[in-house]
């Protein structure tokens, strides 16, 4: 509900010292993300990690997979030069906090990053050749600093691998039985995914074709 998420985001803001700050919700998914702006002016994106249905909920939500994607994110600022953005440290010296649920009583992690500002590219933007140019240029950066990077061992992060392929498609199967996916139409989906989790198997876990982007 709107009040609960009012809630999340005040308790949130005054770990890090920002208890009366602005804000706006800017959509909740995955997460609920929050546009904030602390009294000095300063802006920056409030992540509560709690998803907006169960359907929406996994690995990505636990506490050592967002510090996992927080150590990506770092080394993809310092690899690349890319303007990512940058975790923000709690009163406590931490970046990611937890927060109560104030209905459901669990804690809910939570963490603030610097702000980036940008636009929705779309096919009306008279640049856009150019834009997707750099697009592409972006692209290629991320893909060489996930191929060179030396991922640590702790690196906990969901694998869209095969196996999720397959339970993905999987759980189509349950829109057949009432019609809302024609049977013929499930059976092309699964005859592509056996095309590509063949190929998938016969790729070697090597990090040129396999790493943290892939």
């Amino acid at each position: 509900s709107a009040e609960t998420a009012q809630a999340m985001v005040a308790r949130s803001l005054e770990l890090w010292d920002m208890a009366g700050s602005t804000y706006s919700i800017l959509r909740h998914n995955e997460n609920l993300a929050c546009h904030v702006q602390n009294r000095s002016g300063n802006e920056y994106l409030l992540r509560i990690c709690q998803p907006r249905t169960t359907a929406l909920a996994g690995k990505q939500q636990n506490i050592a997979a967002i510090e996992s994607e927080i150590a990506w994110l770092s080394a993809v600022g310092r690899d690349t030069g890319l303007p990512v953005q940058r975790p923000v440290a709690s009163t406590g010296g931490r970046y990611v906090e937890t927060v109560c649920h104030p209905e459901e009583g669990r804690q809910i992690p939570v963490l603030l990053l610097t702000w980036t500002p940008g636009e929705m590219l779309t096919q009306r933007e008279p640049d856009a050749e150019r834009l997707l140019g750099e697009v592409g240029r972006v692209q290629r950066s991320l893909h060489e600093q996930a191929k060179h990077w030396a991922v640590p061992a702790d690196f906990n992060r969901p694998f869209y691998d095969e196996s999720a392929l397959l339970r993905e498609v999987q759980a189509l199967e349950k829109g057949v039985q009432p019609g809302l996916i024609r049977k013929e139409h499930y059976q092309l989906v699964m005859e592509a995914t056996d095309v590509i989790v063949h190929y998938l198997r016969a790729r070697p876990r090597m990090p040129d074709v396999w790493g943290p982007i892939h």
